[in-house]
């Protein structure tokens, strides 16, 4: 084995499983804060449509 050469550690390898596990982790926050965002915004526009639904049927009523 030449000076260049270095020979793999058990070491090296746990240190690489623990910045890919960190990695893993970091994505898996942001997907679900994207996720729970794109929950609210859906649940926001249920809510006014909703809301905009029960506004024209009242209105209606009132006329009829």
């Amino acid at each position: 084995m030449s000076s260049q050469e270095r020979s793999i550690t058990v070491d090296d390898i746990k240190a690489k499983a623990r910045r890919i596990e960190d990695m893993a982790r970091a994505e898996a926050r942001r997907v679900a804060q994207q996720d729970a965002a794109k929950i609210a915004v859906v649940a926001a526009l249920a809510i006014a449509v909703a809301i905009g639904a029960a506004y024209y049927a009242g209105t209606r009523a009132c006329r009829g």
